[in-house]
């Protein structure tokens, strides 16, 4: 299995996780979520993310 990096995605500024229920959907979006929050893309003033 590929770990997934999403500060190396460019391609889109939304992400979905889809599955079956009871896969760990709501974890790894939470998990991503923090991971983002915790890097450049979780900075913003007034609403801007600064990159």
């Amino acid at each position: 299995m590929e770990t997934y990096l999403p500060n190396a995605d460019k391609l889109t500024k939304y992400l979905f996780f889809t599955g079956k229920g009871g896969v760990g959907k709501t974890s790894i979006a939470c998990a991503t979520a923090v991971l983002l929050a915790d890097s450049e893309y979780g900075r913003t003033v007034d609403g801007v993310v600064y990159r």
